[in-house]
């Protein structure tokens, strides 16, 4: 709910006609959703990284649940326009955001894991467990042991 206040915070900076969630979907203000969309996952647009690539692809899938649940007040309230324009928003949604927004966020995410050192384990702290496991198991030997001689 935050991320989506900050959203509309700033569609309504970036455009003062929209002054709910429903006026973002539609299809006219569809490059002021994909703008506000970037710039407050930190977008550059000269690299083409994201600062939050994962809030650029949380408020994807969000806008995309809104629309239709935007949708389905339509049909249950008989507005065809309203549905259409869902209709709309959710096909220009679904086939540009992966051009304007996805594709560069999912970029940076694996560009992210690529240059990321592996952690691995000391060869200290595998000794230590190593030798723990051997005490424990020859410990359950003996109990073992203790409990088929009795």
């Amino acid at each position: 709910m935050r991320e989506f206040g900050r959203f509309l915070i700033k569609v309504c900076t970036i455009d003062h006609d929209i002054q709910n969630l429903s006026e973002c979907i539609d299809v006219g203000n569809f490059e002021v959703v994909c703008d506000a969309v970037k710039t407050l996952s930190g977008h550059d647009s000269e690299t083409g990284t994201y600062k939050v690539p994962s809030l650029a692809l949380r408020l994807g899938q969000s806008l995309t649940k809104c629309a239709q649940n935007l949708r389905g007040k339509a049909v249950r309230e008989g507005c065809s326009y309203l549905k259409k324009q869902c209709d709309d928003f959710l096909d220009i949604a679904k086939e540009d955001w992966k051009l304007q927004v996805s594709t560069q966020a999912r970029q940076t995410i694996d560009e992210r894991k690529w240059n990321s050192p592996r952690k691995l384990p000391l060869a200290s702290d595998l000794k230590l467990l190593n030798t723990y496991l051997i005490s424990k198991v020859t410990e359950a030997e003996k109990k073992s042991d203790f409990i088929t001689k009795s």
